[in-house]
């Protein structure tokens, strides 16, 4: 708008000082017409007797004048009669001269006019342009002025405008980086303007903000000390203060018993436990239709439940009472935020948003710890399994990298005293040698494909040079949407089991050894079978095993018993 006027008033200026350089221009050519019309009559006698002096004395009187150059008077013939030069004014009077001709005349006596020459007149307009510089700088002045003015106006408009402007964007760049320290100056929330509507919503904002504050400190507390109680009783305080209730109660539902529970409210004295059924009182009601109740009186609600809602002290005056679920995102409730007693009237629509805020971040931070609880049992569940297990269990990495270990795991591979050194070690690493190539091509294999595999009755040979004969199973691990994470095997220790086996081969048949080690251990304590015997000696044993001595003595009874045995099968 500014530059508009200044525009506006720019144009007016310089019309008003191009139509006054052409009045003075038109004023200055009519008067040099008038003064050759004059000097024209004056010249007629002169010029009539021929008399040069008084023709040049009739012009000395234009030497006066602050803007003539020159004049010159030709007679009939064209001849130069007489000339005057202000030499003075002819040095600024430059090329833009203002020329004015006028023709002598005498009038005889008879009436004729007879023509005696002209007489020529130059005047200079270097005085029309000294003032019209001087208008145009007067009007500069003027102008620069008058927008001093409205510029200085307007400066102090904008910055009774912008000051508050200012001062708010600095609260907001401060709460931009969590400083909410600054507050919103009282002048600028009492304004009706566009000024105090910002003020209002700011400090709304500031309100809220420092409300989430002082939950996130409480929640952050439940991370650090697990006390579910100290949580709840912290969160109750919170939202005592910020509502400026009597007291607050956060009720938990307990899914196992199906019940609203908390030990005594906040600022009691004492740990009283409070339990409620979903539908009983204002916050069972509120818990089970998962809606907020909001009472003025509760006193007159029939769903009130005085013994376990009511206010402590003097209960006659009336009660207003604000109950908030504890709603997950995923739906789920689990519990219930009640506030009784609002001071200073019934509860409000802020109020009750506060509470909503306050309340969906108890929820997110009762179902985060209930999360953590759940993922916890889990765990210790599955590592008393794993550690029960007699086979020995690796996890791998998708770099097969040894993750994690069980207790049979680390005696069988000796990794008892050096757990921090083998976790992070390729399965390469751990079981080097030519002799591994087949195992470990096994599980690098599954880990590749997806697909679990398994190797029955084959030998590992550890770096400390032990051979174990092992039964390996191989399996991929894959998370709940079916991402890679790594692979597991399992080792099943039979190097015993494949000694004693050998031992009694030699002694028993193989199908009776089968039966054995892969039948009912009931079967030890005997049965009932048909069967056949045979029971055969051998002549003068005594005699013939003094003489062989041990070693030979053996030797000739395992050549005996395999003929046997291979009689009998």
């Amino acid at each position: 708008m500014g530059l508009v006027v200044t525009g506006i008033l720019l144009v007016a200026g310089a019309l008003d000082i191009v139509a006054g350089h052409r009045v003075r221009v038109a004023s200055l050519r009519l008067r040099a017409k008038l003064v050759a019309k004059a000097e024209s009559a004056a010249l007629a006698n002169p010029i009539w007797e021929y008399d040069q002096d008084a023709g040049a004395g009739a012009l000395d009187g234009f030497l006066q004048d602050r803007e003539f150059v020159e004049a010159s008077v030709l007679d009939d013939t064209g001849a130069l009669f007489a000339r005057v030069v202000n030499p003075e004014v002819q040095k600024q009077a430059g090329s833009d001269l203002l020329v004015v001709k006028q023709p002598i005349e005498l009038v005889l006596d008879s009436g004729e006019k007879k023509a005696l020459g002209q007489v020529e007149l130059r005047y200079s307009k270097h005085l029309l342009q000294l003032r019209l510089r001087v208008a145009i700088l007067w009007s500069l002045g003027l102008l620069f002025v008058l927008v001093a003015v409205v510029c200085f106006g307007m400066w102090l408009a904008l910055k009774r405008f912008t000051r508050p402007l200012e001062e708010l964007t600095e609260v907001i760049r401060r709460r931009a980086r969590g400083d909410l320290s600054l507050d919103v100056r009282p002048s600028f929330l009492r304004r009706d303007d566009e000024i105090g509507a910002i003020a209002q919503s700011l400090e709304l904002d500031q309100q809220q903000r420092r409300d989430e504050a002082k939950l996130l400190e409480i929640t952050s507390d439940l991370s650090g000390d697990g006390q579910l109680q100290g949580f709840l009783d912290r969160v109750a305080r919170t939202g005592q203060e910020l509502l400026s209730a009597e007291r607050c109660t956060v009720f938990v539902h307990d899914p196992q018993r199906d019940v609203l529970w908390s030990v005594g409210p906040s600022g009691s004295e004492g740990a009283q436990r409070l339990e409620l059924e979903p539908g009983q009182g204002l916050a069972g009601a509120a818990f089970q239709s998962g809606a907020v109740v909001k009472v003025d009186d509760a006193q007159a609600d029939a769903r009130f439940d005085a013994s376990n809602e009511g206010a402590r002290g003097e209960t006659s005056r009336t009660l207003s009472v604000l109950c908030v679920p504890l709603v997950t995102k995923r739906g789920h409730r689990v519990g219930v935020f009640e506030a009784v007693g609002k001071l200073g009237g019934p509860f409000t629509e802020r109020d009750e948003l506060r509470l909503r805020s306050l309340a969906a971040q108890a929820a997110l931070a009762l179902d985060n710890a209930r999360l953590v609880d759940q993922v916890l049992d889990e765990k210790a569940y599955t590592e008393s399994i794993l550690s029960s297990l007699s086979d020995g269990v690796v996890s791998l990495d998708k770099g097969l990298r040894v993750e994690k270990f069980n207790a049979a795991a680390a005696r069988l591979f000796a990794w008892e005293e050096g757990a921090a050194a083998v976790k992070g070690r390729t399965l390469r690493e751990l079981l080097p040698g030519e002799e591994n190539d087949f195992e470990v091509d096994l599980v690098e294999r599954v880990a590749s494909s997806g697909k679990p595999d398994a190797a029955d009755d084959t030998d590992l040979r550890l770096p400390d040079g032990r051979l174990l004969t092992v039964n390996l199973n191989a399996a991929p691990l894959e998370s709940a949407k079916g991402e890679k994470l790594g692979s597991l095997f399992v080792v099943e220790d039979i190097t015993s089991e494949k000694r004693v086996r050998g031992t009694m081969a030699r002694y028993l048949p193989k199908k009776v050894i089968d039966q054995l080690l892969e039948g009912d251990r009931a079967a030890l304590g005997g049965t009932a079978q048909t069967v056949t015997s045979l029971f055969s000696d051998i002549r003068s044993f005594t005699t013939i095993s003094e003489e062989l001595g041990p070693r030979a003595t053996v030797t000739m009874l395992n050549e005996y018993f395999t003929e046997m045995i291979e009689v009998l099968d």
